[in-house]
């Protein structure tokens, strides 16, 4: 009975998740992109689809209203993409 519960529970979590959406996020100029919990290391950066930029100090990601509302201290502007990098 328990498995059944742990297995129901299991498969329920992804429905109550919330949703993901695209952003562009523009660091400071001082500010390395690791201070944020996204780029913190390659594991939350691979689930976040974050993609980098070779000549601005921005990235995309896909982040949930909560996570786009942490601030690492070294985010300068935030914007929801509405087409995909």
């Amino acid at each position: 009975m328990k498995r059944i519960l742990l297995l129901a529970l299991t498969l329920a979590a992804p429905v109550f998740a919330e949703p993901a959406q695209r952003y562009l996020v523009a660091m400071r100029n001082d500010a390395a992109p690791s201070r944020l919990r996204v780029m913190s290391n390659a594991t939350a950066a691979s689930a976040h689809g974050v993609r980098t930029f070779k000549y601005v100090n921005a990235f995309a990601a896909n982040l949930t209203a909560e996570e786009a509302a942490e601030d690492g201290g070294g985010a300068r502007a935030l914007a929801p993409l509405s087409w995909g990098f």
